[in-house]
């Protein structure tokens, strides 16, 4: 399983606001709303004097998307419960060992050609490959 697999069973079964609506990079052109995006925006790759370590830090970016402010904000209090303080196993059996994850930003946005409110949240991971 690779960590984009793992986030999105995460935020699949700790998001239940979204009712398993979680699509990578943006939503999906028949999107029911409301649903949670999330994509990759940060990697740093841990190094030594032997080459790559194997484990990895990375920043995920999720989004809120809902037909009103304060129902993307409280999907964005659902994701970042699910994440704060979070390591361990993601994503289930054959998930990957999560050292630790933390919510490092949270924003706000609209979308004016969909009409949606968006509420960003920034959080970091850090595992093994």
């Amino acid at each position: 399983m690779t960590i984009e697999e793992a986030i999105r069973a995460h935020l699949v079964s700790e998001v239940p606001s979204v009712s398993g609506r979680v699509d990578p990079f943006q939503p999906r052109p028949t999107a029911t709303f409301p649903l949670a995006v999330y994509k990759r925006v940060f990697t740093d790759e841990d190094y030594s004097h032997d080459g790559f370590s194997g484990y990895v830090k990375i920043r995920i970016q999720t989004e809120a998307w809902a037909n009103s402010y304060g129902e993307s904000k409280a999907i964005a209090a659902e994701i970042k419960e699910a994440f704060r303080g979070f390591s361990g196993t993601m994503g289930g059996g054959g998930g990957v060992e999560v050292g630790f994850a933390m919510v490092r930003d949270a924003l706000d946005a609209y979308q004016p050609d969909l009409k949606k409110n968006v509420a960003i949240v920034e959080i970091e991971l850090g595992y093994s490959e």
